[in-house]
């Protein structure tokens, strides 16, 4: 009897291998995201408390940003009114100021 065929006389269907192939992706889609995880860390790290504006040493105004609070909590929006400057940066103790 011929293993190409099935017992009803039929060729039988080849299942294709994307086994193999399944798994590469799912493992180059996991290193893809632990890398962007990685760089969102680091970035989120590198923000610094700031309070006095980082161009005219003088003090910033707390901007509120919805979307910067549900996105990173742990960060505000800063807007010097003297010279203009606005930039990221990390929350504050809100009872210091």
């Amino acid at each position: 009897m011929d293993p190409r065929r099935g017992d009803d006389g039929f060729a039988r269907r080849r299942e294709p291998r994307t086994g193999p192939l399944l798994v590469a992706f799912y493992v180059l889609l996991g290193l893809a995201l632990l890398r962007i995880m990685v760089v969102l860390i680091g970035a989120a790290l590198l923000i610094r408390p700031v309070s006095a504006c980082p161009a005219c040493f003088r003090e910033c105004i707390a901007i509120r940003r919805p979307w910067l609070a549900r996105l990173a909590p742990w960060c505000e929006w800063r807007w010097c009114p003297h010279c203009g400057w606005q930039g990221p940066a990390r929350a504050t103790d809100r009872g210091a100021e």
